[in-house]
């Protein structure tokens, strides 16, 4: 990579690490994701689909736009540094490319690729919350030892009911 880009595609790279890049993403993926049924085909003419990418592709380049202009990068000079640090993968150059970073580029401007990331969040979520259930249930008495333990706490059934009553 010459000298003259490296800088824009380290930048880029760091950009992307950061909280102004992943936070507005990640909430938005995280909100936007529960229509994207991982039983269902998902169809890329889908309306709502449509929808969402395109409100996907206008966040990502409002991000990336207001990085360009901070950083007072050409898009000529930012396009030409993230194909060579694609090209320069895995050589002597020690740089290394951040595929998973790109994808979230990538999918403002391929809608199956979008589709993907998608549907791969909506079942992380789904995993995430059914961990959280396991757990809870498997943290919590059932049962007779939850009369007992009520009963060695001194609770009544009477004190609970005017406990409730408003």
């Amino acid at each position: 990579m010459s000298e003259d880009n490296s800088w824009v595609f380290d930048s880029l790279v760091c950009f992307l690490h950061g909280p102004i890049w992943n936070a507005p993403l990640q909430t938005f993926i995280e909100e936007k994701s529960l229509i994207f049924d991982p039983n269902e085909k998902q169809d890329e003419s889908n309306p709502e689909f449509i929808t969402i990418h395109n409100e996907y592709k206008n966040l990502v380049d409002f991000m990336l736009g207001s990085f360009m202009d901070e950083m007072q990068i050409t898009p000529e000079k930012f396009e030409e540094a993230c194909l060579e640090g694609r090209n320069h993968t895995g050589t002597s150059s020690g740089l290394t490319f951040h595929q998973g970073l790109f994808q979230q580029i990538w999918a403002a401007n391929d809608i199956r690729i979008f589709i993907r990331m998608m549907t791969q969040r909506n079942v992380e979520l789904q995993l995430q919350a059914l961990d959280l259930i396991e757990r809870r249930q498997n943290s919590q008495p059932t049962g007779e030892s939850d009369v007992k333990e009520f009963s060695e706490q001194g609770g009544t059934s009477v004190s609970v009911i005017t406990d409730i009553k408003p």
